[in-house]
């Protein structure tokens, strides 16, 4: 399969979701003729914010227009910054950021194994001796559950 061009993928992206070229050019904020000329190609060399803006337009990513990702859905960096934290999970996001890769992934290996670990002593608890599911119903949400579950995550 060949890898097609900034100016096809524009084109394509706009018809499958059935924008015109005026809708795309208000929200970008150029004027019509300006979408044709990067369909068709005639402008090649567009401006960071206007690639940006045409990205956020058609519900894709800058990656994908400029040909550095084949992935059309939405950047996680864009998903991340929608999502509202607390200024503790602030804090250790924006540490995290700052890490390098292999600071990153010991922070990774680091919590999924501290999350293997307390899942299994989830899955511990919730069977009964023959290893059947035990039915919580009717148990007390305040009960203290076996093993030390007072600091952590929670587990989804």
């Amino acid at each position: 399969m060949t890898e097609i061009g900034m100016a096809e993928k524009i084109r394509q992206l706009r018809i499958s979701q059935k924008l015109t070229l005026e809708q795309v050019a208000n929200e970008v904020g150029v004027g019509k003729s300006t979408v044709r000329k990067w369909e068709t190609g005639m402008i090649a060399n567009m401006r960071r914010d206007k690639i940006a803006a045409l990205a956020k337009a058609l519900h894709t990513t800058p990656e994908y227009l400029m040909g550095w990702s084949n992935s059309k859905t939405e950047s996680q960096v864009q998903q991340f910054t929608e999502v509202k934290l607390s200024p503790e999970a602030q804090k250790i996001a924006e540490a995290y950021d700052k890490a390098t890769a292999k600071e990153k992934k010991m922070v990774q290996l680091a919590l999924y194994d501290y999350l293997d670990e307390h899942i299994q002593q989830v899955r511990i608890a919730a069977l009964s001796n023959d290893g059947s599911a035990i039915d919580f119903s009717g148990a007390d949400p305040d009960a203290e559950m076996p093993g030390d579950f007072t600091e952590g995550p929670a587990i989804p």
